[in-house]
């Protein structure tokens, strides 16, 4: 992934970013395999895919286990 923005203050860190990795790269940083499964499933688009993807694998990054996607 590249950063293209970042922000810091007292209370909140975040970045914007983009990314080039293929669809079979986000699969390997991926634990759950019924978030990819999903994705093939409902996405034609391999952009698209990556894009769903990659949202749920930050938000599980920041949200730890609990967080339901």
């Amino acid at each position: 992934m590249k950063m293209c923005h970042h922000h810091k203050d007292a209370f909140l860190e975040w970045a914007v970013c983009r990314f080039e990795e293929s669809f079979s790269e986000l699969t390997a940083l991926c634990d759950d395999d019924s978030l990819v499964a999903y994705a093939l499933e409902n996405f034609g688009s391999e952009k698209r895919r990556c894009e769903w993807l990659a949202a749920r694998i930050l938000i599980r990054k920041l949200a730890g286990n609990r967080a339901e996607v």
